[in-house]
């Protein structure tokens, strides 16, 4: 993998293409946001179809199925088929194989997308609804009678949308704790551990991370922060494991259509794309058209290979350059 900036940043994103036999690319940030295609996205696009180059589409989303997704490009003028989109729901089917979590009851936060991806999984989706506007109401509102809190075994959070955020919330993080002060298991699962994408110029929304972090803290703040009942086993409180990007699980899926690691990672997330591509031995473009700031990397204290930042192999400031 190849980290000396300063010797490959005049290289145009055009010639670059020539050096990898696949291209990788982020979603939300690289080639789209919520109002339309960001600018040289279509022209690059354009360049691969033109040069044959495979590429795909690697995005932490559970939100939206590869099909949903790919009628999402190209009604922002963006030709990209579902076979070229791999994303993070897509991961949890072999994540539920591997674990032996098939046909495990399962809450899923998210849209009828992700819920689709659960029952590609295997999964028991265990259908919920909102509660009831009183606030005394039980926490077991959520879910059908035929279930109990003590009945579920995998928590799946895909997306921040699709349903009453804050009392879902409140009710599912209260189902946790119940399972972890009877001592019983439960699963957590991370589709999207980024914090924030962008939107639009200046404009930035959270996502199923900043969800994760509000379940994790509360739980660690409960439990280890705390003297707790001697009755409590440890080995029983859980922390959500990611299968998106840092996660090498969907890296892992690209080699495995690719057949080779000399791919390029263009993102614009240091600690999940940027990352990500490092841990897994491939190299990356940081651009600098989504949430990352590309200015602070130019600077010759953090582009030394102590920085504590991911190092990318190159920086743009955009597809174009």
């Amino acid at each position: 993998m190849n980290t000396n900036m300063n010797n490959t940043n005049n290289i145009h994103c055009k010639n670059l293409v020539d050096k990898y036999d696949v291209i990788l690319l982020d979603a939300f940030g690289v080639l789209v946001n919520n109002f339309g295609a960001i600018p040289g996205a279509k022209e690059f696009l354009q360049l691969l179809h033109s040069k044959n180059k495979p590429y795909y589409i690697l995005t932490n989303g559970a939100s939206k199925l590869p099909s949903t997704m790919s009628k999402f490009f190209k009604s922002r003028g963006l030709d990209i088929n579902e076979e070229k989109i791999i994303t993070s729901g897509s991961i949890i089917a072999n994540y539920f194989k591997q674990n032996n979590l098939v046909a495990k009851n399962t809450i899923v936060l998210g849209t009828d997308d992700s819920n689709a991806y659960l029952k590609l999984a295997g999964a028991n989706i265990v259908p919920i609804t909102p509660p009831s506007t009183d606030h005394t109401t039980d926490f077991e509102s959520i879910i059908p009678n035929s279930f109990s809190w003590s009945d579920i075994e995998v928590l799946a959070l895909c997306d921040e949308c699709g349903y009453p955020f804050l009392s879902y919330v409140d009710q599912v993080l209260s189902i946790i704790i119940q399972k972890i002060e009877h001592n019983q298991k439960i699963e957590l699962i991370l589709a999207n551990p980024d914090l924030y994408y962008p939107k639009g110029l200046d404009n930035y929304g959270i996502t199923t991370g900043v969800m994760a972090k509000i379940f994790e803290n509360t739980i660690y703040e409960r439990y280890l922060n705390n003297p707790i009942s001697s009755d409590i086993d440890i080995k029983n409180i859980p922390k959500f494991v990611n299968v998106g990007k840092p996660s090498s699980m969907i890296f892992e899926q690209a080699y495995q259509l690719s057949k080779t690691k000399n791919m390029l990672m263009i993102g614009d997330q240091l600690n999940t794309d940027i990352l990500g591509a490092n841990n897994f031995g491939i190299d990356s473009l940081f651009v600098g058209t989504g949430v990352g700031d590309i200015r602070p990397l130019l600077s010759s204290s953090l582009s030394s290979s102590h920085s504590q930042y991911p190092t990318p192999t190159y920086i743009k400031k955009d597809l174009l350059s």
